[in-house]
């Protein structure tokens, strides 16, 4: 200990030694805060000091800041995070939350993250147009590329309010029970020993709507899974078993073996016409193609 310029110095000179700071507790020797010699880092006895009051503002410089609790609550209202940020052209990529799930070996446990993302930017179509970020529930990998390759993931809510919606994909679909093993495209119609089965009749009047293999919105989406309960479009774009050629515009008929073709005027009726062919198809072999079904 040495005093010089009014200013008073507790040192340990022996290198890389601690300075430890110990106390009496009813009989029980207890460190409560040690200064290590060898990383200059203070440490806190948990078991010594039970709760640390701040009176005033406490700042903390560093690239970590690490929590080890249960739980963190925090009383203010607002979590303010890029604080220093003092222009948009500043702004990170990705700001919000990342839940990690230990080491990243598959894409199932890769970490998750809800953000917001600066980089999304709309088509132009929606009301706002191209105001710029999204907020975007995503997985991605670890290391130095961990916010790169981001896949979308599934957000879960009881009821949401919007003021309008998109969706990548075009059909509304529901899931039914079928009673044959059906692939994204077949046709099928309500009835046989469950709720739907292939429509196998041509021209057939209970035509229902198409096997989907990636609907806008879902309903009924808990009712099973692809093999028991298939996604049916019941209207919109979606890809259709199609036998032979047709042009874009036409209206297409089931044709048997849960398969389409394109029909005749005089063939259509209100209801037997499944939907009418988006774009033309020149070659006969059937093949997935797509239409919009619900339509006449």
């Amino acid at each position: 200990m040495t005093l010089s310029s009014d200013n008073f110095t507790l040192a340990n000179t022996t290198q890389d030694k601690d300075i430890i700071f110990s106390v009496n507790d009813n009989g029980a020797t207890k460190t409560p805060m040690t200064i290590q010699g060898s990383t200059g880092r203070v440490i806190f006895d948990s078991e010594a000091i039970n709760d640390l009051v701040v009176n005033g503002n406490l700042q903390v410089k560093g690239t970590q800041t690490i929590f080890n609790t249960t739980t963190l609550s925090v009383e203010d209202n607002i979590i303010e995070l890029n604080r220093n940020i003092s222009t948009a052209i500043g702004m990170p990529n990705y700001s919000g939350l990342k839940v990690k799930r230990g080491s990243i070996s598959t894409d199932e446990e890769q970490d998750l993250f809800w953000v917001w993302d600066e980089t999304f930017a709309d088509d132009g179509t929606t009301i706002y147009g191209n105001a710029g970020g999204a907020w975007t529930a995503f997985k991605s990998g670890g290391g130095d590329e961990e916010l790169s390759a981001a896949t979308l993931v599934d957000i879960r809510a009881n009821v949401v309010h919007a003021t309008s919606t998109a969706a990548q994909y075009a059909d509304l679909a529901e899931r039914y029970e079928a009673d044959c093993e059906l692939s994204v495209g077949d046709v099928v119609k309500l009835g046989g020993h469950a709720e739907i089965t292939k429509c196998v009749k041509e021209l057939d009047d209970a035509v229902f709507g198409v096997v989907s293999e990636s609907p806008a919105f879902l309903m009924n989406a808990q009712a099973g899974n692809n093999d028991s309960h298939p996604m049916i479009a019941l209207k919109g774009r979606v890809l259709v078993k199609l036998q032979g050629t047709g042009q874009a515009g036409d209206r297409i008929v089931s044709a048997g073996n849960g398969e389409a073709r394109v029909a005749n005027l005089d063939e259509c009726t209100a209801f037997n016409t499944l939907g009418r062919m988006i774009k033309h198809k020149y070659k006969e072999e059937t093949a997935l193609t797509e239409c919009v079904i619900g339509v006449k």
